[in-house]
């Protein structure tokens, strides 16, 4: 498993080093066609319409690599999970096994954008309040024994009572609204991790392992966290470490924000 997750934060960066210089491109581009449409007050609509095609392109082109490197991610999880040990032993449904590793998923790619953007120390605070603020309220929770944090009951099992918030909702949904809040080169590419965020939330119902409340628990926990460091000063005033493990202006070079 563990192997699992280190190979996948690997990949994720090799994806980004490799889409992040052209991605770069992409958006200078992007931005001087429209720069350029909104001069041309004297020119032809002929004219005006072919630029703006050519900045429809160039902003798909921008967004098809990102979601082409998220799909590939997730195909490569679910690919390595089905053919290990671990999997044919549990032999858990498709829906479930998405479930599990999208909640590991969406953080690293999160955090892999993040690197390249505000650093990932910056994400690696934000995450790491939804993570403890979570854990937190499920071990209060556990030890009151509180009826809304009561896991839905399965056959042979105990009464389990750290049911809230779902910890899989909160990691997933945790990243999707990073992204969405503090990107700024790939605010769009939330969309997709709002998508695996929220069928993450309903694999965890569906499953049993939580109730439809404590899905929307954690989902409100990811967002509130997100949205309250996004108003503090600390966070809007955050300045990255850059690292170059390639010399600028080289063949290749790799800037790497912390």
């Amino acid at each position: 498993m563990l192997i699992l997750i280190i190979k996948t934060f690997l990949i994720a960066q090799l994806i980004l080093l490799i889409i992040n210089s052209e991605t770069k491109n992409t958006n200078a581009s992007f931005m001087k066609i429209v720069s350029s449409v909104a001069n041309q007050n004297s020119k032809t609509s002929t004219t005006k319409l072919s630029s703006i095609v050519s900045a429809v392109k160039l902003w798909c082109i921008n967004f098809a690599r990102l979601a082409g490197a998220y799909i590939f991610l997730s195909v490569f999880m679910l690919v390595s999970y089905t053919n290990s040990c671990f999997a044919a032993q549990n032999r858990q449904s498709p829906l479930r096994t998405f479930g599990d590793y999208m909640q590991i998923i969406n953080p690293l790619f999160a955090a892999g954008l993040a690197s390249q953007e505000r650093g990932l120390g910056h994400f690696a605070i934000i995450y790491s309040q939804t993570f403890v603020i979570m854990h937190g309220t499920k071990l209060i929770a556990k030890s009151g024994k509180w009826q809304v944090s009561k896991r839905p009951h399965i056959e042979n099992k105990k009464d389990r009572y750290e049911g809230l918030p779902s910890g899989h909702t909160a990691s997933a949904f945790a990243a999707a609204a990073y992204v969405r809040t503090f990107s700024d080169e790939h605010k769009l590419f939330s969309i997709p991790l709002y998508i695996t965020a929220t069928v993450t939330g309903y694999s965890r119902v569906k499953a049993k392992e939580h109730t439809g409340l404590q899905v929307v628990a954690g989902a409100a926990l990811a967002e509130i966290v997100t949205f309250v460091n996004s108003k503090l000063d600390w966070s809007n005033n955050y300045r990255a470490t850059n690292f170059h493990f390639f010399p600028k202006g080289g063949a290749i070079s790799f800037e790497y924000k912390f």
